[in-house]
């Protein structure tokens, strides 16, 4: 998901981002870290990662170790810190790994007012039984019951905000909430062609999303699919339906049931909402498989099939499969499909898409997951209003 798809034209940053460690350690702060910083990079400003291990890596990310953070002979925090606009503190204002840089990081804080300044919380040792037995009323304990100073602070959840302001007595409106963003592409190993597609056609927060893997051959019967379409949509629901063939340019009947099925688009107002995606160049396997896992629901209505491979594929994936009842689909589907008759009306099809629970499943996935907690929209719509707060 592209970060220009939200993005309202913040301006440009330059953006250091401290933690404890980096990848390839291991670790859920450290791959937060990475695709913050990712994410960043993509929205146009200039990031820096700051942290103690040397071999420290991010792709396409500015690394800088920091004295205070490591054991190798370096610059010290003043000087790689120095020259930003915006410091993001991941854990070192609540956690006692590293008490040395924290003290240092909460003088900078006092001492760079210009500067912006954000306690980003992921975890709190003062409330977690597990470090009660830590000093916390001696030495340099105490800094960790103590506000971050001249710090915009942020929690991941709302059971992390709520900790923090309890245990520092501050105000409700002084600890924000931006959950730990996804990098959807990755985990979902979408290929560029694909992830490209899901931005240009919305995918993130359609209603349903509906894939129909064929040829543009008459017997595929794409036009049922077309008006099971237009029926999901009249109740006011965005639709798309994803066909992945094009017509042979060598078969004049697929030319002309092509054109047939164009005019049908044009007549139902659906030129946004059913798409041919092989007029663009064929769809290779993996781009298939990324479209699986975009899917809401496979639409198979073919007249006849001598086996019906894509109701395989589809429920591999976890695909809910709705296709017609012909002799192939039932030795191929069995209990694994929604059969349908082929004069069924496209509105009784339509509401069985509608009332299937894992089509909902789906549908939560893609569009409350992978799109809500999506890094780009996180950047655009929650992290950048933060970042400009001063």
């Amino acid at each position: 998901m592209r970060i220009q798809d939200f993005s309202i034209g913040w301006p440009f940053m330059r953006i250091a981002i401290v933690h404890y460690s980096a990848p390839p350690v291991i670790g859920g702060v450290e791959r937060i870290i990475a695709e913050q910083a990712r994410a960043l990079t993509a929205c146009g400003h200039e990031v820096r990662i700051v942290c103690g291990n040397a071999d420290a890596q991010v792709p396409g990310v500015g690394i800088a170790i920091a004295a205070e953070l490591s054991q190798h002979p370096c610059a010290p925090l003043s000087t790689v810190l120095s020259g930003h606009d915006t410091i993001i503190v991941h854990n070192l204002f609540t956690m006692p790994f590293n008490l040395a840089a924290t003290r240092q990081l909460r003088q900078l804080a006092v001492e760079w007012n210009q500067v912006h300044w954000i306690n980003w919380v992921h975890d709190i040792a003062a409330i977690n039984p597990a470090y009660a037995h830590l000093p916390w009323e001696d030495g340099d304990h105490t800094m960790l019951r103590q506000p971050a100073p001249n710090c915009t602070h942020i929690a991941v959840s709302e059971l992390r905000r709520r900790q923090y302001l309890d245990l520092l007595r501050l105000p409700d409106s002084a600890c924000a909430v931006v959950p730990n963003g996804i990098d959807v592409t990755s985990i979902l190993q979408l290929t560029p062609r694909i992830a490209s597609l899901a931005d240009d056609l919305r995918l993130w927060d359609r209603d349903y999303v509906l894939l129909h893997p064929a040829r543009v051959l008459r017997r595929k019967n794409i036009e049922l699919t077309i008006r099971i379409t237009h029926a999901l949509r009249e109740p006011g629901l965005d639709v798309v339906s994803l066909i992945t063939g094009a017509p042979d340019p060598h078969n004049a009947d697929g030319l002309a049931y092509a054109g047939e099925l164009r005019a049908l688009i044009n007549d139902l107002h659906l030129s946004e909402s059913a798409r041919f995606l092989g007029e663009a160049g064929t769809l290779d396997d993996d781009d298939v498989r990324s479209l699986y896992a975009l899917a809401d629901a496979l639409v198979f209505p073919s007249t006849s099939e001598g086996f019906g491979l894509p109701i395989l594929e589809a429920t591999l994936h976890g695909v809910p499969v709705f296709c017609s009842d012909i002799a192939a689909h039932r030795e191929v589907g069995q209990s694994m499909a929604t059969f349908f008759d082929l004069d069924e009306s496209p509105a009784l099809i339509a509401a069985r898409v509608m009332e299937h629970p894992r089509v909902t499943d789906r549908y939560v996935r893609r569009h409350l997951i992978a799109g809500s907690l999506n890094w780009p929209r996180l950047i655009a719509q929650q992290v950048e209003p933060l970042l400009k707060l001063r």
